[in-house]
């Protein structure tokens, strides 16, 4: 299991969204001003939540749909799973939705810490769209990705798993979610790749194991010597 992690530890090192998007695939148009574009990006979640339906299947993969005219779905504002983070950045305070589909049974991380994961992401403004996925866990640490990530991932907790005899590893009880990140707390005014500038974000997500960090290796986790231990 340790081999397999110190691998995928080198993987991360190459991804594109989650931390630093390729300069090459990134561009940055004048800044507008962070309450403004808050205010146009909470609305535009809050509308989503309102008008769209999720299907949870049971590896706690989610689909969405928009609820159609005359139709029953459940909207997602509506269901018990939907919870949010208040978020103080940039001088005014976030509110940060996310799906708590199961909180795990382990430890949670905190953002200075590392998160071994699976992912997929999209927009609101177009579901149709998977602008990054992995499949396979991979590590990051969550001080170097988008500030969402920082926030959310520390709510949930991780699982447990088991060595199989082929070499594969199963996850079980491992914390399962979906976050609904305001633009500022993403790329904010980057078009990286296929996401448009100041767009929310959204990820669905699922937490299999954490790694707490001594970034000075002075034998003190930073999670306590920084002070963001729960």
């Amino acid at each position: 299991m340790k081999n397999i992690y110190k691998a995928l530890c080198f993987v991360v090192l190459a991804t594109v969204l989650v931390a630093c998007p390729n300069t090459d695939d990134v561009t940055v148009p004048p800044l507008r001003d962070y309450t403004e574009v808050y205010t146009e990006d909470l609305a535009e979640i809050e509308d989503f939540l309102d008008t769209h339906f999720v299907t949870v299947d049971a590896d706690y993969n989610t689909t969405f749909e928009l609820i159609p005219d005359g139709g029953t779905q459940i909207p997602i504002s509506s269901i018990p799973e939907l919870q949010f983070k208040l978020v103080d950045a940039h001088d005014l305070t976030y509110k940060v939705y996310y799906l708590k589909l199961r909180e795990g049974i382990g430890e949670a991380p905190t953002r200075v810490d590392s998160a071994f994961v699976t992912y997929k992401g999209t927009i609101p403004s177009d579901i149709t769209l998977t602008f990054d996925q992995r499949v396979e866990p991979i590590w990051f640490p969550l001080e170097d990705v988008v500030r969402g990530w920082g926030e959310i991932i520390p709510e949930f907790k991780t699982g447990t798993y088991t060595d199989n005899p082929d070499g594969s590893i199963t996850f079980d009880d491992y914390g399962a979610g979906v976050m609904f990140i305001p633009s500022g707390l993403g790329y904010f005014n980057q078009t990286a790749g296929v996401i448009p500038q100041y767009s929310p974000l959204i990820f669905n997500f699922k937490l299999y194991d954490q790694r707490f960090k001594d970034h000075d290796r002075d034998k003190i986790l930073s999670k306590d010597e920084y002070g963001v231990a729960d």
